[in-house]
């Protein structure tokens, strides 16, 4: 499956040359609802939910990645205003699929009669539901293992390999990256990834590869 993941300019050349992708903290993620997908007026359930969600983040943590790359959305959220750079992956190992529902999910939705009666497993499927005003991300997610983490940043990483392979290398509309910069972080991989810049298209509102010459200098 091939899936995205957007990035500035700067962490975009820093994964690429490193190899690695960070991986995001559950507990500072960008939405107040994430993994907060059930409906919670039941203060046995809110406990319950809290406790699983702080155990998950105690030892895992998500690489969030996106279905399509042309989405002006996502250049203009999470790609630097479209100066950043877009990564495309060969995913190989289990990305969950993120559901966008307009309501809170009810105990009945998961498969339980009440919520005193939701198993952890129905309560964790809970996590990969979002508000439906977040659709345009078509978002996947790799739940990664938080056991490496840098002696430097103090971050964790998912490492490229089998499991995520990189296939392209995707140059936002507004960015200043030169074609030389990207290779050089590429190295001996260059050959085998596509390497190309957007636009914006001219009769939708859809970023589109950019297949002049010299788009990318």
């Amino acid at each position: 499956m091939r899936l995205y993941y957007f990035t500035t300019a700067e962490h975009g050349l820093a994964a690429i040359r490193d190899q690695r992708l960070k991986i995001a903290e559950v507990g500072k993620l960008n939405d107040p609802f994430e993994f907060l997908g059930l409906e919670l007026s039941d203060p046995f359930a809110r406990k319950k939910t809290k406790e699983i969600k702080k155990a998950i983040d105690s030892e895992t943590g998500i690489v969030c990645l996106s279905k399509s790359w042309k989405h002006p959305l996502m250049w203009s959220h999470y790609a630097d205003k479209h100066k950043g750079l877009c990564l495309g992956f060969d995913v190989h190992c289990k990305a969950e699929k993120v559901e966008y529902v307009a309501k809170r999910l009810t105990p009945d939705t998961l498969g339980a009669n009440s919520l005193s009666e939701l198993t952890n497993r129905q309560v964790t499927n809970s996590f990969f539901y979002k508000f439906e005003a977040w659709a345009y991300e078509a978002e996947y997610r790799l739940i990664c293992s938080k056991t490496y983490r840098d002696a430097v940043t103090k971050l964790c990483f998912q490492h490229f390999g089998e499991d995520l392979t990189l296939k392209e290398v995707i140059v936002g509309c507004e960015s200043t990256l030169s074609q030389w910069q990207i290779q050089e972080v590429l190295g001996s991989s260059k050959e085998a990834v596509d390497t190309f810049k957007v636009r914006p298209a001219f009769k939708t509102f859809e970023i589109v590869r950019d297949r002049r010459r010299n788009a990318l200098k």
